[in-house]
């Protein structure tokens, strides 16, 4: 039911021309091997080391990843009932969700755990904007998290158009605005965290066809679903569920309306 209502909702979104005027451009710099196993629910880079939260019962895992090999150099193995969800870095910690468990979990560099937090609800998508945690449960609302103990601070409501928009899944957080991938689409929009405004958004189905399908390839499904920021170069890594490719890109942004996702204070 959850996968029907989404894919009716984005269907709607599509087809009433509610994203037509508001859509923004990107630059396709390289493409990077990415393993198919992997669900992608959580991306995040700290130099050349990508770090990867992966989905599934049993299969779901943290993994910290060269770069430009894709080389495993650490990883924790979630217990098999829990399934995991979104993921961020704060200093040299890295915070993984899960999906339903209602459990933070909290490691060090080197992948060991630290210590866990407790939530209410689902979770989905996380990041960290210097301050507070950020965080998606897969409705319109987004949470803002206190650093040091996790607690449930306040709830912005996104809109669109004065619209809410659901199904807000993997998060990043730059430069004072969040980058929210749409789930069961490969549609990312631009949030000012604040208000809850949804600035524009980026249409990355063009991706798609810059790789092969496996044969384990479902249209529905395999969506786009990770976003990592690149500091040095102030470009992001992008993937999807099970995509064998991950893709390093430039975001158009118009300077002149930059101001307007920073926050209000």
């Amino acid at each position: 039911m959850r996968t029907l209502i989404s894919i009716c909702l984005w269907f709607f979104l599509s087809g009433s021309g509610l994203f037509a005027a508001d859509e923004l451009g990107y630059k396709l710099l390289r493409v990077l091997d990415h393993d198919i196993n992997d669900s992608t629910q959580g991306l995040e880079l700290n130099n050349d080391l990508l770090a990867e939260s992966t989905g599934g019962f049993g299969r779901s895992r943290l993994r910290l990843k060269a770069l430009d090999s894709g080389q495993v150099v650490a990883e924790y193995a979630l217990p098999d009932h829990q399934f995991g969800e979104g993921l961020t870095r704060v200093g040299d910690q890295w915070i993984q969700l899960t999906w339903r468990s209602g459990i933070a979990r909290v490691f060090d560099g080197h992948l060991r755990e630290l210590r866990q937090w407790r939530y209410q609800g689902e979770g989905w998508g996380l990041c960290f904007d210097g301050a507070h945690f950020l965080m998606s449960d897969g409705s319109a609302l987004l949470q803002k998290r206190d650093p040091k103990s996790f607690e449930l601070l306040e709830k912005v409501n996104v809109t669109f158009r004065g619209k809410p928009l659901t199904k807000l899944n993997e998060l990043e957080c730059v430069d004072g605005w969040v980058l929210a991938n749409v789930w069961l689409s490969d549609v990312v929009v631009v949030i000012d965290p604040v208000t809850g405004t949804v600035f524009g958004y980026w249409d990355f189905s063009g991706l798609r066809m810059r790789f092969r399908k496996p044969a384990s390839w479902n249209q529905r499904e395999d969506v786009l679903n990770g976003i990592a920021y690149k500091p040095d170069t102030g470009t992001y890594l992008l993937t999807g569920k099970r995509w064998p490719a991950l893709f390093e890109v430039s975001l158009s942004i118009p300077a002149a309306d930059k101001a307007a996702l920073l926050p209000h204070r």
